[in-house]
């Protein structure tokens, strides 16, 4: 996926107050937990930009302050909320405090150059324990464990609240010398969401790939420091044949079963079974590659759009391509909804067809967002 916008499917699920044990909660359009949802996002969008503080890694590097922003959610159907959210690093940029020739410098070191991002929360119409999100991409980065972590800890935030005002009512009646009302039970959502793709863009991928070459790297500690790892070798394999292509695409599919049930696979593991599918059609001897530890296949299009598949990097591979410049909303969920489509009917989650036009003609009339004041630090 080569081109700078794109974007990637999930499929989430909401818990009720913890996750292990329990069950997921309906989260159908009409749902009480589908409302919920709803509320949080209004929530953030009312509290304005979050910081979080500085941190130290435990090898002692700066983790510089997040800012993250989430602007006013719009409802386009009662299944259907397009919210925006912009994410950056607090700090990031000090060469744009250089200032330019003629003008006077300007310290923005305590800013946050924030990338904004468009995401779609899609639910079923009939029950289910499923929904959709649709995060775009930015040159392979997008917001979505972090709009759903800050999603948690509002819910979390606004249980305490309505704990603390049923507290504070409950005393206002015993000096009243009131009757109780029955104690209500106040609970928080937690998420967890995983990556969504579907076999046709698999088969896409390898069908439409006029060059496909198996590598195999070694790879050690940089000789600068730190955790970087350089390569010290690598063998590249031509796959010339659609035979052999059809051998190297079942261990991608392997790969990816096992990605898909969160089975982690070893890249040595995946440095064996792409080696012996190898020596199986002649196009590397025995134990060739045994002294290799990562292994990917490099796919090239008609375009020379290429593709890495790893073991460990199937995260960019279902990452959608939609333009080099920024897409307006039309272009956006015009590539959106068909494979949004593809992959809810494989995966037998039932929501509606999302309306390209439909959903751009709601949007055209919004007046931009603005960058809202800081608010909350964690």
């Amino acid at each position: 996926m080569s081109k700078a916008h794109g974007f990637r499917v999930y499929f989430a699920k909401a818990f009720r107050d913890k996750i292990k044990e329990n069950s997921p909660v309906n989260v159908s359009a009409d749902s009480r937990a589908k409302m919920e949802i709803c509320s949080i996002l209004e929530r953030l969008a009312s509290d304005g930009t979050h910081f979080t503080s500085e941190s130290v890694a435990a090898d002692g590097t700066k983790k510089l302050p997040d800012s993250f922003t989430v602007y006013q959610p719009e409802h386009i159907r009662d299944d259907l909320i397009h919210v925006e959210v912009s994410a950056g690093s607090v700090g990031s940029h000090e060469e744009a405090k250089s200032p330019i020739k003629g003008n006077a410098s300007v310290d923005i070191s305590k800013t946050s150059p924030e990338a904004r991002y468009i995401l779609t929360f899609l639910f079923p119409r009939g029950k289910g324990d499923q929904f959709v999100i649709i995060a775009q991409t930015k040159h392979k980065f997008e917001p979505t464990y972090r709009l759903l972590r800050r999603m948690s800890e509002v819910s979390l935030a606004m249980r305490r609240e309505a704990e603390d005002a049923e507290r504070a009512q409950r005393k206002h009646l015993r000096q009243q010398k009131q009757t109780l009302p029955p104690k209500e039970k106040h609970s928080k959502l937690l998420f967890r969401h995983v990556q969504a793709g579907d076999n046709a863009y698999f088969d896409e991928l390898f069908r439409n790939a006029k060059d496909a070459t198996v590598k195999f790297t070694s790879k050690v500690p940089s000789a600068r420091g730190g955790k970087a790892l350089e390569t010290q070798r690598e063998l590249a394999i031509r796959v010339r044949t659609e035979e052999e292509k059809k051998k190297v695409k079942v261990v991608a599919q392997i790969w990816r079963d096992a990605a898909n049930q969160n089975d982690t696979k070893s890249n040595r593991e995946g440095v064996s079974e792409l080696a012996e599918v190898l020596e199986e059609i002649d196009l590397l001897h025995e134990n060739e590659a045994k002294d290799y530890s990562y292994a990917k296949i490099s796919l090239k299009d008609a375009r020379n759009d290429s593709t890495l598949i790893a073991v460990d990097a199937f995260k960019n591979v279902f990452t959608y391509p939609v333009s080099v410049g920024a897409p307006d909303y039309d272009m956006h969920y015009t590539f959106v909804a068909p494979r949004v489509k593809t992959i809810a009917s494989e995966a037998r989650i039932e929501v509606d067809d999302i309306d390209a036009q439909e959903v751009s003609a709601c949007l055209e009339d919004l007046a931009p967002a603005t960058y809202l004041e800081a608010s909350s630090t964690d």
